[in-house]
């Protein structure tokens, strides 16, 4: 979702959500730390060091239940998490 604070995500996703057909869903690639935000290394390295709190005024790497929570306010009734073997980023999956 980039360098976005979590009101603009969820206004950003509301307006997603109300452009998709009944039954559709979101994949959003993104660097994702786990609840602790220490791993995986590089999502958490990105929220740290990398870009997000450095170079950013109100951005950072969001836990899963955090964009869990946001997706919900923007009117999301499901969403999950998937790591990719290999990659830092994960996918999250949102269903209207």
């Amino acid at each position: 979702m980039g360098p976005f604070d979590p009101a603009t995500i969820e206004t950003l996703m509301r307006k997603v959500h109300s452009a998709l057909h009944p039954e559709g869903l979101v994949v959003t690639l993104e660097f994702v730390p786990a609840a602790e935000r220490i791993s995986p290394p590089e999502p958490a390295a990105f929220a740290m060091i990398m870009m997000m709190l450095a170079t950013t005024a109100k951005g950072d790497a969001y836990t899963f239940a955090e964009y869990d929570e946001m997706y919900r306010n923007a009117g999301f009734a499901r969403n999950e998490m998937h790591r990719l073997e290999g990659a830092p980023e994960a996918i999250m999956v949102s269903h209207r």
